[in-house]
């Protein structure tokens, strides 16, 4: 299959013609002129050796050559080719702490979450390196072995949390000891192992798997969660509440730097304390970078391959052919507008540009691929170049770019053909999948798995995406478990407490009715004795009372408004009899 990068240049074809009969009747002029002077015999004495057909040749000559020039200045292209691009990485495996130490939040919002962001941006940062993750507590972990695959790393890095490993502590010496054991294809000088912990190591038997990883050729890296103050740390079984030890005194956690120091400095590596930005793996990357690493092999499609030399030196020799005949006016015009063509065609051929960005981007320079693509789509547009364009930015890290780009290669009249169109379809769900944005991921790899089912990798990247979906969905139900739980248990806290008040009301009401009715039962005696006094006993007259009292009207009324509706009515009738019976005690008198 061919095409042309410039087929417009092909229309200058037609101008042929044109040119094939102004040679020939060049050819045919000085036999006409001399003719009309002295004919045949004038001719073969003033020009010896001239033939009207080896001026036809020349001629001929001379347009073939034009030909090959614009042929070539059209850009033939031939098939299509991947190119496979050599890098360098090494192998890094990040140990954590898991332990319940690192829910302590002297470090906002806590340790824990602090490594995790940590992580994050060293996943980001990664290119070509293998990565494995190894949470540790009073025993070790593997969660995955070494692998490029940053999202699988991710995914895993966001279920990291104190008390992942049931088993208490933390032991620094188990942690890199099992690294060790996770470089089997790793030549020495190659390996790098991470720490993040606060370096509270209960075994305490680090020293010797120190000395065993440095003879293994581990290089290690200390990063310290916490800080040298400490903080509480946080009772998993009692939310809201500390730890504390067998006198009941609150369990602090600390940092200790002393330990970290000497397995960075001993490992030959470097201890750093983590900071609010949390860059302290990106540093570290930065150092890691100036390692010897393994070779890495990926692949990436080059596009269509150049032709057109295969036009342009028959081109030059048939025009220095021509050249080198007596007369040679049709030739140096021949080879001064070709060579323009080629001139111009040297300029705005987009192949130089493309392919000074494929030389970019197989030493690593994907900025500068990213420009020479760039250049080469704004002569011309077409699909494998853009194509490249994406693939470039995704790898300097530009994944919205990226998906831009390869969105604009699965467009319909993109000029992309099947199989192309099929890994822009698959490199767009991977740029959407690390974009965290998982439902337009997996439309984008079933739709490149569609078009092409053969795609390991799409097929991979699928399986993951699809995961990542469902770990999302239990953690959002979990949520919502916890928060129906929450709301429930404050629904509940309230009815409680709305038991007591009403408990509380029911018993301050009792006791204002028990008081009430003393009251009654006080104002009743009382009653009583004054009208038994008022009442003349027997063998003596009744005499006025002169030590009875009035009732003062508020006694009266505040001891109405303590009784019930009953006790105040019969109340209200004995205090009526008085007066009149206090009348008729005076009258009596």
């Amino acid at each position: 299959m061919i095409r042309f990068a410039h087929a417009w240049v092909l229309w200058l074809h037609l101008a042929l013609p044109l040119l094939a009969w102004l040679a020939w009747r060049e050819a045919g002029r000085p036999r006409r002129l001399l003719a009309a002077w002295g004919g045949e015999a004038a001719l073969a004495r003033l020009l010896p050796g001239w033939s009207r057909g080896r001026a036809l040749l020349r001629g001929g000559l001379a347009l073939l050559g034009l030909a090959c020039w614009i042929t070539a200045a059209a850009g033939p292209q031939v098939g299509t080719r991947q190119v496979e691009v050599k890098r360098k990485g090494v192998d890094v495996v990040v140990a954590v702490d898991v332990s319940q130490s690192m829910a302590a939040q002297d470090l906002a919002p806590d340790r824990m979450a602090r490594a995790r962001h940590s992580i994050r941006q060293l996943l980001e940062q990664l290119q070509g390196d293998r990565v494995a993750l190894l949470p540790f507590a009073g025993g070790t972990h593997l969660q995955h072995p070494l692998t490029s695959d940053y999202a699988l790393s991710g995914l895993l890095t966001d279920l990291l949390r104190p008390g992942l490993i049931p088993v208490p502590g933390s032991d620094l010496g188990g942690a890199i000891r099992k690294a060790a054991g996770v470089y089997q294809d790793t030549a020495p000088g190659q390996r790098v192992l991470i720490i993040l912990s606060d370096g509270e190591d209960l075994e305490e038997n680090w020293e010797e798997a120190l000395k065993e990883a440095r003879e293994a050729g581990i290089v290690i890296y200390t990063v310290g969660m916490g800080t040298p103050e400490g903080a509480p740390v946080p009772d998993p079984q009692r939310p809201g509440a500390y730890k504390t030890d067998h006198t009941g005194s609150i369990v602090f956690s600390r940092l200790n730097e002393a330990v970290l120091e000497r397995i960075a400095t001993d490992g030959g590596g470097l201890y750093l304390r983590s900071t609010p930005g949390g860059d302290e793996l990106v540093r570290i990357l930065d150092r890691i970078g100036g390692m010897e690493g393994r070779e890495l092999g990926s692949r990436v499609y080059a596009g269509w391959q150049e032709r057109y030399a295969a036009f342009l030196v028959p081109g030059m020799l048939l025009t220095l052919a021509a050249w080198w005949w007596p007369s040679r006016r049709l030739a140096a015009a021949a080879l001064l507008a070709v060579g323009l063509l080629g001139a111009g065609s040297a300029q705005a051929h987009p192949a130089t540009a493309n392919n000074r960005g494929l030389r970019a981007y197989r030493a690593g320079d994907y900025g500068a691929a990213g420009e020479g693509f760039a250049a080469s789509l704004a002569e011309r547009e077409h699909a494998q170049a853009r194509f490249n364009l994406g693939d470039a930015l995704y790898r300097g890290g530009d994944l919205e770019g990226a998906a831009s780009q390869f969105r604009r290669v699965t467009a319909e009249g993109s000029g992309a053909d099947p199989a192309l169109a099929a890994r822009a379809w698959a490199n767009l769900g991977r740029t959407l999948l690390d974009q965290n944005q998982l439902d337009p991921a997996c439309a984008a790899l079933e739709e490149a798995l569609a078009r092409q089912p053969g795609l390991a990798e799409a097929r991979h990247n699928l399986e993951l995406a699809l995961r990542r979906k469902e770990n999302q969905q239990n953690q959002q139900d979990q949520q919502g478990q916890q928060n129906q739980q929450d709301q429930q248990n404050q629904q509940d806290q309230q009815n409680q407490q709305d038991q007591q008040n009403q408990q509380g009301q029911e018993k301050q009401q009792g006791q204002q009715n028990q008081q009430g009715q003393q009251n009654q039962q006080g104002q009743q005696d009382q009653l009583g004795q004054e009208k038994q006094q008022g009442q003349p006993q027997p063998g003596q007259e009744a005499r006025p009372d002169s030590s009875a009292r009035r009732i003062d009207p508020a006694q009266l009324q505040q001891l109405l408004n303590a009784v019930g509706d009953q006790e105040r009515r019969s109340l209200e009738r004995q205090l009526q009899r008085i007066p009149g019976e206090r009348r008729k005690v005076e009258k009596d008198w």
